[in-house]
């Protein structure tokens, strides 16, 4: 199949899933296919975005983090008359978003729930309403899956999905840009974050635990600097920290040139993506073991890891990073091969490829 016409249904704004998809547009599109965004304008009906995907006539429909753009229920419509492949970027479809939901799986039903008050553990509430209307939708859904991380397989394989097709590919990245960073030092010893923290309680990313830890960090060496790049609160940063801001993807690349080690504290994640871009531009990371992290950062080998949650711990490597250049120095070349074999936008479309050519295909036979 030479040509194939694919359409993406996303959110209108986002963090690492958004770019993650823009990469994987530009990879098909490099390839030859015909890629295009149809995720619809706010307020549009489900009629407006079924005639949208009959004037493009999509080979195959991949959805990705759709939720704010469109009614969970529309993609068991959708699925009715197009090929469907669906990617779990997160995990709203099985459980709630916050951090005590990431690794929590012991209740597909989210009673008993320890993040709701007592009295509300053992009645229905609003997770347990928002997970039986999930699996309502499943139960009609017949889409192939595919997993950012071997820990998404795990993490959905005691619910609904797990009877699902499915297949694991991690992001891939243009890795060009990426490389010319890697042949940069950096000039001082800093150590950068970049992510999202939309208010004080938002403790999804780490950011809290980062900053406890470069407390510690600064105790003991403190010609160190840390940069906090993102949409990031206001008042949350301290004075010593500096504050970059939201960044564009050319600005994210002179952040990392001038940074020696990439710290990404998450409490709940999946694989991210600035796990896999510092990695790419060799630098050193510093990761919390969560999620599919492990799955690129091997401790001692590609980076370091810590327990998440655990800021003496994050502090201790930190400083022992910081302190040691040429280890920073080697973990990042090994984290950047690593990178290299894994994460290729050439490799992660050929591989999404397969997938949309087996829907295809399946699809055509399922119609006559």
């Amino acid at each position: 199949m030479s040509d194939l016409r694919i359409a993406m249904l996303h959110q209108r704004e986002g963090g690492g899933s958004t770019t993650a998809l823009e990469e994987l547009m530009s990879s098909l599109r490099a390839l030859g296919h015909t890629v295009e965004d149809l995720t619809p304008e706010p307020g549009a009906a489900l009629v407006d975005v079924l005639r949208s995907l009959a004037a493009f006539v999509p080979d195959v429909v991949h959805a990705h983090c759709f939720y704010n753009a469109l009614p969970y229920e529309n993609l068991a419509e959708i699925r009715a008359s197009h090929a469907l492949a669906w990617t779990l970027h997160d995990v709203l479809p099985v459980n709630q978003f916050g951090v005590e939901c990431w690794e929590c799986s012991r209740n597909a039903r989210c009673f008993g729930c320890p993040a709701l008050p007592w009295w509300k553990r053992w009645r229905t509430n609003h997770r347990t309403q928002e997970r039986a209307r999930h699996r309502r939708v499943h139960q009609d859904l017949r889409s192939t899956l595919v997993l950012p991380s071997q820990w998404m397989a795990r993490r959905i394989a005691h619910t609904e999905l797990a009877e699902f097709p499915q297949v694991v590919i991690p992001y891939g990245l243009d890795l060009a840009p990426w490389r010319g960073v890697a042949e940069l030092q950096a000039p001082t010893p800093r150590v950068l974050f970049y992510g999202n923290m939309y208010s004080a309680q938002d403790h999804r990313k780490g950011l809290p635990d980062l900053l406890a830890a470069w407390r510690q960090v600064q105790a003991e060496l403190p010609a160190a600097e840390l940069r906090v790049a993102g949409r990031i609160t206001e008042g949350l940063l301290p004075s010593t920290v500096s504050n970059a801001g939201e960044t564009s993807r050319s600005a994210l690349l002179e952040e990392l040139a001038a940074a020696s080690v990439v710290c990404v504290p998450s409490r709940g994640d999946n694989l991210p993506l600035a796990v896999i871009e510092a990695m790419a531009a060799g630098r050193c990371v510093v990761a919390a073991k969560t999620g599919g992290i492990p799955e690129l950062v091997q401790d001692g080998k590609t980076g370091l890891l810590v327990p998440a949650g655990d800021p003496s711990a994050l502090a201790g490597a930190l400083k022992r990073v910081l302190r040691d250049r040429a280890l920073a120095q080697r973990l990042g070349a090994a984290g950047q091969r690593r990178a290299e074999a894994l994460c290729s936008g050439e490799l992660c479309a050929r591989r999404h490829i397969e997938v949309y050519e087996q829907l295809a295909t399946t699809m055509r036979t399922w119609v006559r």
